[in-house]
């Protein structure tokens, strides 16, 4: 029997401890491919999430980016919004990729609102980024309901998978970022991929990232990035942004871990004090 459900699987907590990592090579970290074989159990349920062993199986209701995507869940409960996941995208007819996580949620597929049937097939709603996202804009095509989508973020002619956090919190949610190599995903864990979020500003003609992060109304931060050759970083520079601060540290990281971008900007508000770093 197939079951309609009103929104999209969406995937969040992506802890990289979480995937089946395969390999691991200089800029990426490889996740999944086509054609393994994979046991999934749910032991990834904690003390607060009951085990079980229900499996559901779903499909999205078209396809996306030409792929037609389908998979197996398995809920740690049976109205439980966790579990564990295996989607498949398939083109003509065979797996060009594979996408597993150990820890999933699907809230936004059920509104927190469903009983799911061991065995039981679901079809769900494929919600395109520009429904209903407040953040949506000509420098932001991030989906904020929409669980993942394909988006050429570095601007180099192939387009990235990005799977949203469905976190909803200020900034909206983050993105998961996954290069697509040999018919496998390849997670790019360093900036600016790894900072990703609603507030982003996407500018393909200015070959440029824009990300903000804040700590309530004492912190904020604006980076710039520009698509490019990593120029030398002197410590003077990181040296004006040490701190105890999560959001002092993202400046830092970005200027000494960023790769194919360069930091072109940084604007850093602390309390009353303002620091700028230019290159």
């Amino acid at each position: 029997m197939k079951y309609n459900a009103t929104s999209i699987i969406v995937v969040a907590s992506l802890l990289i401890s979480c995937h089946n990592s395969t390999s691991k090579d200089e800029d990426t970290k490889s996740v999944s491919s086509t054609g393994v074989s994979t046991e999934v159990s749910n032991n990834s349920c904690n003390e607060e999430r009951t085990e079980t062993t229900l499996k559901v199986s779903f499909e999205y209701d078209k396809n996306v980016n030409g792929y037609t995507v389908s998979g197996s869940f398995y809920p740690c409960a049976e109205d439980g919004e966790w579990g564990k996941v295996e989607m498949d995208f398939v083109k003509n007819g065979e797996v060009a990729f594979r996408f597993l996580s150990d820890d999933y949620t699907c809230y936004s597929t059920t509104g927190g609102n469903i009983h799911w049937k061991d065995g039981e097939h679901y079809v769900f709603k494929y919600i395109s980024p520009e429904v209903d996202n407040p953040y949506y804009s000509n420098t932001n095509p991030l989906g904020y309901h929409t669980s993942f989508q394909f988006y050429d973020l570095d601007f180099d002619g192939k387009q990235e998978l990005l799977v949203s956090d469905d976190y909803r919190g200020h900034g909206g949610n983050h993105f998961y970022v996954y290069a697509i190599k040999n018919n496998s995903l390849h997670l790019i864990d360093y900036p600016p991929y790894n900072s990703i979020n609603n507030e982003s500003e996407i500018l393909p003609e200015q070959r440029e990232i824009v990300t903000y992060d804040e700590d309530g109304v004492w912190e904020q931060m604006k980076i710039v990035y520009h698509k490019g050759k990593p120029s030398r970083v002197y410590k003077k520079d990181t040296l004006q942004f040490s701190s105890d601060s999560w959001v002092a540290q993202k400046a830092i990281d970005a200027m000494v871990k960023t790769r194919n971008f360069y930091v072109k900007s940084v604007d850093y508000k602390i309390g009353d004090r303002v620091i700028k770093y230019r290159k």
